[in-house]
């Protein structure tokens, strides 16, 4: 799993699902790509956010991907990870939900 961190927070992405609050220890979203047209639709929505062009190793990165998890703390940063196994983005969600309601933050 890659991952960056980003000053900007990816306002405008539409998560499968979530988990957790920004200001109570986290939020949490992941997008799941079933087809190119979704990877090119996120990649897209990072570009804006984050005011220029995806450089070719990352959109290539993006694009191989199956689905995205990512979280924005409560300083507004935002981290992501992009997998290439679908079943390894399933069991690292699954860790996450189990982490967010263990916290109470349900």
């Amino acid at each position: 799993m890659e991952k960056l961190t980003l000053e900007q927070s990816l306002r405008g992405a539409e998560a499968d699902d979530e988990v957790g609050s920004v200001g109570e220890g986290g939020w949490y979203g992941i997008a799941r790509f079933r087809t190119a047209s979704e990877a090119m639709d996120f990649a897209n929505l990072l570009a804006a956010e984050l005011g220029r062009e995806l450089s070719g190793p990352d959109l290539a990165a993006l694009m191989a991907s199956v689905g995205v998890i990512w979280s924005e703390d409560d300083f507004g940063f935002v981290t992501y990870g992009l997998f290439d196994s679908r079943n390894e983005m399933e069991t690292e969600w699954e860790r996450i939900v189990k982490k967010t309601e263990d916290a109470g933050q349900e």
